[in-house]
């Protein structure tokens, strides 16, 4: 699926992908071997944020949660906004979009054949690796600061 950059918080809504059985099994398959690596690894926000969004039903073991649903639970815990992209953006364009928090998330599922490697984001990086952060106010406030030093500075710097 494919979308514009121009994305209208106001006006547009994130579009309902209703996920197919057989991407619900990856998830499944994904997250339980996620959420053994990030017990062991993680720092305790994150662990802390996962065991909030599951608490919260935001995550499910066994179905993919809508980008709409975790835009309105990232809204409510720090006040950052989620935008649907169609694929990787430019560092700084990223960094732009951080700077007025909001987060561009592709919804696209991993194929089964690499479920714990993609070589690009997708949903599964999106939620674990950045919505599980950005839910935390202090983190996300610094992710904004980050996004707004970014304006104007050179490509060597953003790089």
């Amino acid at each position: 699926m494919s979308r514009s950059l121009l994305f209208d918080l106001k006006t547009d809504s994130i579009p309902i992908i209703n996920y197919t059985n057989e991407e619900n099994e990856i998830w499944k398959r994904y997250i339980n071997v996620m959420l053994e690596k990030i017990k062991i690894n993680a720092c305790e926000e994150i662990n802390y944020n996962i065991q909030n969004m599951f608490n919260s039903k935001i995550l499910k073991i066994d179905k993919l949660t809508e980008l709409a649903d975790l835009n309105s639970f990232l809204a409510d815990t720090s006040n950052f906004n989620i935008v649907p992209v169609s694929g990787l953006l430019s560092p700084r364009i990223f960094l732009f979009f951080l700077s007025f928090r909001i987060f561009p998330s592709t919804q696209y599922v991993r194929i089964k054949e690499g479920f714990l490697f993609n070589g690009e984001p997708d949903y599964f990086h999106e939620v674990i690796g950045h919505v599980t952060m950005l839910s935390n106010k202090k983190f996300a406030d610094f992710t904004e600061k980050i996004g707004k030093a970014s304006i104007g500075a050179s490509d060597d710097i953003i790089k």
